[in-house]
């Protein structure tokens, strides 16, 4: 949320280190410099190292340093400022998460399994259920159950009994025939 906000500043074009990348799900801002022969705009954000700028009067500094993970690198981002007050921080990530909220306000989030837990990959159009084709009955049922099971009264019953709060689908059949879709679907209607 960070990094896709400063990337969409004029400032962050100063910055001395650029990650470029075509894959749409990249955070940055895109290029607009592309000619038609590109099917995917070329990304930009800052990377791996540090610049100032100034947002609302007050010079910040954003620093961005590549780290070993166990599996994948990781980077570790900050932003500073010099006296005595850290609100002009947190009025910038405000401002960083509502730009972000409305970016992602009608998306399906993916999140992937890496090193040490599980982190947001992309986010993707939310998919219409009424695109998925499966009897309208057992849709409905199974969303229904879904939105039971999620609220929070049924987290506080499985609390109260100790058993795990956790749920399992098995969604069976050959390639190609809408297990994925449904699963899409229903987390964009959940």
């Amino acid at each position: 949320m960070l990094v896709a906000w400063i990337s969409s500043q004029p400032f962050s074009h100063k910055a001395r280190s650029l990650l470029a990348s075509v894959d749409a799900r990249r955070r940055g801002s895109a290029d607009d410099h592309s000619d038609g022969n590109q099917k995917k705009p070329l990304q930009h954000s800052p990377w791996n190292g540090s610049f100032s700028f100034w947002y609302k009067n007050r010079l910040l500094t954003f620093k961005s340093v590549q780290k070993e993970g166990r599996i994948f690198r990781e980077e570790e981002i900050s932003v500073s400022c010099i006296g005595r007050s850290p609100d002009v921080l947190r009025e910038l990530f405000s401002e960083c998460r509502a730009e972000y909220l409305k970016l992602v306000k009608n998306k399906t989030s993916v999140f992937e399994h890496r090193d040490r837990g599980w982190k947001k990959t992309r986010a993707i159009d939310k998919r219409p259920l009424d695109t998925v084709i499966l009897d309208e009955r057992k849709k409905t049922a199974l969303v229904e159950d879904i939105k039971d099971f999620l609220d929070p009264e049924t987290r506080a019953w499985y609390s109260r009994r100790g058993i795990p709060y956790r749920k399992g689908y098995l969604l069976y059949g050959p390639p190609g025939t809408g297990k994925s879709s449904l699963s899409l679907a229903i987390a964009g209607a959940c």
